[in-house]
Protein backbone atom coordinates (compact mmCIF):
# COMPACT_ATOMS: atom_id res chain seq x y z
CA UNK A 1 0.00 0.00 0.00
CA UNK A 2 1.27 3.80 -1.39
CA UNK A 3 2.62 5.54 1.61
CA UNK A 4 2.29 9.29 1.24
CA UNK A 5 5.24 11.29 3.08
CA UNK A 6 6.22 15.05 3.10
CA UNK A 7 9.25 16.94 5.06
CA UNK A 8 8.44 20.54 6.08
CA UNK A 9 10.85 23.10 6.63
CA UNK A 10 12.16 26.85 5.80
CA UNK A 11 14.21 26.38 3.75
CA UNK A 12 12.99 23.03 2.13
CA UNK A 13 14.87 22.92 -0.91
CA UNK A 14 18.03 21.23 -0.03
CA UNK A 15 16.81 19.01 2.13
CA UNK A 16 17.61 15.02 1.15
CA UNK A 17 15.11 13.00 3.31
CA UNK A 18 13.32 12.39 -0.14
CA UNK A 19 16.04 11.03 -1.91
CA UNK A 20 16.94 8.87 1.13
CA UNK A 21 13.55 7.79 1.94
CA UNK A 22 13.18 6.84 -1.65
CA UNK A 23 16.34 5.12 -1.38
CA UNK A 24 15.31 2.65 1.85
CA UNK A 25 11.92 2.39 0.64
CA UNK A 26 13.29 0.85 -2.79
CA UNK A 27 15.56 -1.27 -1.34
CA UNK A 28 12.67 -2.76 1.48
CA UNK A 29 10.27 -3.33 -1.64
CA UNK A 30 7.79 -0.46 -0.51
CA UNK A 31 6.06 1.89 -2.13
CA UNK A 32 5.92 5.66 -0.99
CA UNK A 33 5.16 9.04 -2.31
CA UNK A 34 7.65 11.59 -0.12
CA UNK A 35 7.36 15.59 -1.41
CA UNK A 36 8.91 18.13 0.41
CA UNK A 37 7.06 21.81 1.09
CA UNK A 38 8.50 25.33 2.31
CA UNK A 39 6.03 26.42 4.60
CA UNK A 40 5.37 29.73 7.11
CA UNK A 41 4.44 29.64 11.09
CA UNK A 42 1.54 31.01 9.89
CA UNK A 43 0.60 28.80 7.15
CA UNK A 44 1.91 25.46 9.34
CA UNK A 45 -0.75 24.24 11.13
CA UNK A 46 -3.72 24.68 7.61
CA UNK A 47 -1.14 23.24 5.68
CA UNK A 48 -0.68 19.71 8.02
CA UNK A 49 -4.33 20.05 8.37
CA UNK A 50 -4.83 19.37 4.42
CA UNK A 51 -2.15 16.62 4.24
CA UNK A 52 -3.41 14.90 6.86
CA UNK A 53 -6.94 15.21 6.22
CA UNK A 54 -6.33 14.13 2.12
CA UNK A 55 -5.24 10.91 3.48
CA UNK A 56 -1.14 11.85 4.28
CA UNK A 57 0.43 9.18 6.41
CA UNK A 58 3.65 10.93 7.44
CA UNK A 59 5.77 14.46 8.14
CA UNK A 60 8.96 14.84 8.96
CA UNK A 61 9.65 18.51 10.34
CA UNK A 62 12.84 20.28 9.71
CA UNK A 63 14.24 23.49 11.18
CA UNK A 64 12.89 26.13 12.14
CA UNK A 65 9.47 24.16 13.20
CA UNK A 66 9.94 21.40 15.48
CA UNK A 67 8.51 23.25 18.13
CA UNK A 68 5.60 24.41 15.98
CA UNK A 69 4.90 20.68 15.59
CA UNK A 70 5.52 19.93 18.58
CA UNK A 71 2.35 22.31 19.90
CA UNK A 72 0.53 20.80 16.84
CA UNK A 73 0.37 17.49 18.20
CA UNK A 74 -0.25 18.78 21.44
CA UNK A 75 -3.03 21.07 20.36
CA UNK A 76 -5.16 18.05 18.32
CA UNK A 77 -5.31 15.65 21.59
CA UNK A 78 -3.00 13.30 20.68
CA UNK A 79 -0.15 11.47 21.71
CA UNK A 80 3.28 13.05 22.34
CA UNK A 81 6.35 10.30 22.62
CA UNK A 82 9.07 13.28 22.54
CA UNK A 83 9.64 16.67 24.92
CA UNK A 84 9.45 19.77 24.02
CA UNK A 85 9.79 19.26 20.02
CA UNK A 86 8.96 16.76 17.50
CA UNK A 87 10.22 16.25 13.84
CA UNK A 88 8.27 13.49 12.85
CA UNK A 89 3.69 13.21 13.29
CA UNK A 90 2.68 10.18 12.11
CA UNK A 91 -1.14 9.40 11.15
CA UNK A 92 -2.58 6.22 13.44
CA UNK A 93 -5.38 4.12 12.04
CA UNK A 94 -7.80 5.36 15.00
CA UNK A 95 -7.12 9.34 13.31
CA UNK A 96 -5.01 10.75 15.91
CA UNK A 97 -1.55 11.46 15.51
CA UNK A 98 1.50 10.32 17.48
CA UNK A 99 4.82 12.98 17.65
CA UNK A 100 7.87 11.53 17.94
CA UNK A 101 11.64 13.39 18.33
CA UNK A 102 13.88 10.43 16.50
CA UNK A 103 16.50 12.94 16.07
CA UNK A 104 18.70 11.35 19.41
CA UNK A 105 17.85 7.90 17.85
CA UNK A 106 19.16 8.28 14.77
CA UNK A 107 22.25 10.59 16.53
CA UNK A 108 23.16 7.31 18.28
CA UNK A 109 22.53 4.80 15.80
CA UNK A 110 25.17 6.36 13.28
CA UNK A 111 27.34 7.19 16.32
CA UNK A 112 27.73 3.50 16.61
CA UNK A 113 27.84 2.37 13.31
CA UNK A 114 30.35 4.81 11.90
CA UNK A 115 32.88 4.01 14.87
CA UNK A 116 31.92 0.47 15.13
CA UNK A 117 30.80 1.05 18.95
CA UNK A 118 28.59 -1.48 21.06
CA UNK A 119 28.18 1.63 23.61
CA UNK A 120 29.45 4.72 24.69
CA UNK A 121 28.79 3.85 28.97
CA UNK A 122 31.28 6.14 30.76
CA UNK A 123 32.66 8.21 28.25
CA UNK A 124 33.26 12.31 28.82
CA UNK A 125 31.46 14.42 26.03
CA UNK A 126 31.83 17.50 25.21
CA UNK A 127 28.99 19.46 22.73
CA UNK A 128 29.23 22.48 21.31
CA UNK A 129 26.39 24.36 21.28
CA UNK A 130 23.32 25.03 22.89
CA UNK A 131 20.38 25.32 20.60
CA UNK A 132 17.78 22.87 20.03
CA UNK A 133 19.11 20.43 18.49
CA UNK A 134 20.99 19.89 21.32
CA UNK A 135 17.98 18.26 23.43
CA UNK A 136 17.68 15.02 21.92
CA UNK A 137 20.73 14.65 21.98
CA UNK A 138 21.36 15.14 26.02
CA UNK A 139 18.54 13.32 26.26
CA UNK A 140 20.18 10.19 24.42
CA UNK A 141 23.58 10.59 26.25
CA UNK A 142 22.24 10.32 29.54
CA UNK A 143 20.40 7.46 28.95
CA UNK A 144 23.68 5.92 27.82
CA UNK A 145 25.77 6.39 31.13
CA UNK A 146 27.59 9.62 29.98
CA UNK A 147 28.95 12.55 30.99
CA UNK A 148 28.53 15.64 29.17
CA UNK A 149 29.46 19.09 28.89
CA UNK A 150 28.52 21.82 26.57
CA UNK A 151 30.65 24.83 25.22
CA UNK A 152 28.38 27.35 24.33
CA UNK A 153 29.50 30.98 22.51
CA UNK A 154 26.53 32.39 25.48
CA UNK A 155 27.65 30.46 28.01
CA UNK A 156 23.84 29.38 28.81
CA UNK A 157 23.43 25.98 30.27
CA UNK A 158 19.85 25.37 30.13
CA UNK A 159 20.21 21.59 31.07
CA UNK A 160 22.02 19.17 33.74
CA UNK A 161 25.10 19.43 32.12
CA UNK A 162 28.62 20.64 33.01
CA UNK A 163 30.65 23.38 31.64
CA UNK A 164 33.34 22.83 29.20
CA UNK A 165 37.11 22.25 31.00
CA UNK A 166 39.99 23.51 29.02
CA UNK A 167 42.44 20.78 30.40
CA UNK A 168 40.13 17.67 29.96
CA UNK A 169 39.69 14.55 27.83
CA UNK A 170 36.92 14.53 25.86
CA UNK A 171 36.16 10.42 24.32
CA UNK A 172 33.60 12.43 21.84
CA UNK A 173 33.00 15.88 20.36
CA UNK A 174 29.67 16.48 18.94
CA UNK A 175 29.67 20.32 17.09
CA UNK A 176 26.41 21.14 16.42
CA UNK A 177 27.47 25.16 15.45
CA UNK A 178 27.19 26.65 11.87
CA UNK A 179 30.94 25.79 10.50
CA UNK A 180 31.52 29.20 9.66
CA UNK A 181 34.69 31.77 9.91
CA UNK A 182 32.95 34.09 12.63
CA UNK A 183 32.28 31.18 14.89
CA UNK A 184 35.04 31.15 17.82
CA UNK A 185 34.44 27.97 19.38
CA UNK A 186 36.70 25.84 17.39
CA UNK A 187 39.57 27.77 18.40
CA UNK A 188 39.05 27.17 22.05
CA UNK A 189 39.67 23.78 21.32
CA UNK A 190 43.20 22.29 22.79
CA UNK A 191 45.34 19.50 22.07
CA UNK A 192 44.19 18.67 25.62
CA UNK A 193 40.48 17.85 24.66
CA UNK A 194 41.03 16.05 21.63
CA UNK A 195 39.97 12.40 22.36
CA UNK A 196 39.09 9.50 20.18
CA UNK A 197 36.03 10.50 17.73
CA UNK A 198 34.64 13.98 16.87
CA UNK A 199 31.17 14.05 15.48
CA UNK A 200 30.11 16.79 13.17
CA UNK A 201 26.04 17.52 12.82
CA UNK A 202 26.82 19.51 9.72
CA UNK A 203 27.50 17.63 6.18
CA UNK A 204 29.37 18.62 3.69
CA UNK A 205 31.47 17.43 0.25
CA UNK A 206 33.97 19.32 1.41
CA UNK A 207 36.52 18.97 5.01
CA UNK A 208 34.19 21.33 7.59
CA UNK A 209 36.26 23.95 9.41
CA UNK A 210 35.17 21.73 12.75
CA UNK A 211 37.07 18.44 10.85
CA UNK A 212 40.33 20.97 10.16
CA UNK A 213 40.28 21.84 13.91
CA UNK A 214 39.96 18.90 15.39
CA UNK A 215 42.56 17.22 12.68
CA UNK A 216 45.06 19.58 13.11
CA UNK A 217 44.91 19.10 16.84
CA UNK A 218 45.17 15.36 16.54
CA UNK A 219 45.86 13.71 13.22
CA UNK A 220 44.73 10.16 14.54
CA UNK A 221 41.08 11.33 15.63
CA UNK A 222 38.27 9.57 13.93
CA UNK A 223 36.11 11.87 12.26
CA UNK A 224 32.36 11.56 10.70
CA UNK A 225 29.56 14.18 9.59
CA UNK A 226 25.96 14.46 10.04
CA UNK A 227 25.15 12.76 7.00
CA UNK A 228 24.91 9.23 8.33
CA UNK A 229 22.51 10.33 11.44
CA UNK A 230 19.98 11.64 8.60
CA UNK A 231 19.69 8.09 6.91
CA UNK A 232 19.89 7.00 10.20
CA UNK A 233 16.67 9.58 11.12
CA UNK A 234 15.02 7.88 8.10
CA UNK A 235 15.05 4.25 9.09
CA UNK A 236 13.63 5.28 12.55
CA UNK A 237 11.19 7.14 11.30
CA UNK A 238 10.28 3.92 9.04
CA UNK A 239 10.19 1.80 12.12
CA UNK A 240 7.72 4.34 13.63
CA UNK A 241 5.47 3.91 10.12
CA UNK A 242 6.12 0.94 9.54
CA UNK A 243 6.43 -1.22 12.53
CA UNK A 244 8.35 -4.48 12.66
CA UNK A 245 9.39 -4.76 8.55
CA UNK A 246 12.04 -1.82 9.70
CA UNK A 247 13.05 -3.48 13.01
CA UNK A 248 17.04 -3.68 11.30
CA UNK A 249 19.78 -4.99 12.89
CA UNK A 250 23.18 -1.71 12.94
CA UNK A 251 24.85 -4.25 10.52
CA UNK A 252 22.00 -4.10 7.99
CA UNK A 253 21.61 -0.09 8.20
CA UNK A 254 25.18 -0.06 8.01
CA UNK A 255 25.09 -2.33 4.35
CA UNK A 256 21.66 -0.28 3.21
CA UNK A 257 23.76 3.08 3.56
CA UNK A 258 27.46 2.06 2.16
CA UNK A 259 25.12 0.73 -0.86
CA UNK A 260 23.72 4.15 -1.35
CA UNK A 261 26.69 5.78 -0.80
CA UNK A 262 28.18 4.14 -3.84
CA UNK A 263 25.27 5.02 -5.39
Amino acid sequence: MLKRLMVVGNPIAHSLSPRIGHYIADAMGICIEYNKMQLSADNFARELDLFFANGGDAVNITKPFKQLAYNYVVAHHSELCCEDSCNLIVAKSDDKLSGYSTDGEGFYQDLLRVFKLTNISGYNVLILGNGGVVLPLVNILCQNNVKISVLSRNNLLPYAVGSYDNLAKYDLIINTTPNTPDNSLFQLLTTHNIGKYAYDLGYTVQDSLFHDRVTHLNSNIKFANGIGMLFCIMVENFRLIYGDKFDLTLSQVDLLYNNMRGL
